[in-house]
């Protein structure tokens, strides 16, 4: 029963991928800024928006989300810079 529902995620995720690959191909480089200038939106949004989330933001200590930034843009940067 477990490796057939495990069977039928990992379907749905190639599936899935698959779908997004073909549709990832109609954005261009002003896509992709729109889409990152709209996460910036919703997360000030949420941050103004919803007290808890906001009391969160501010008590955690900033050097966290400078550390998550270098996680988060060491490959792309890694890719786009270093790669040949």
């Amino acid at each position: 029963m477990v490796c057939g529902y495990i069977f039928i995620v990992i379907l749905v995720r190639i599936i899935m991928i698959r779908w997004m690959e073909k549709r990832m191909k109609n954005l261009d480089i002003v896509d992709v800024g729109l889409i990152k200038w709209s996460v910036l939106a919703f997360t000030l949004f949420l941050v103004s928006a919803w007290p808890g989330f906001a009391n969160w933001v501010e008590g955690v200590n900033p050097w966290i989300f400078l550390l998550a930034f270098f996680v988060f843009v060491a490959r792309p940067f890694q890719r786009f810079y270093l790669k040949k």
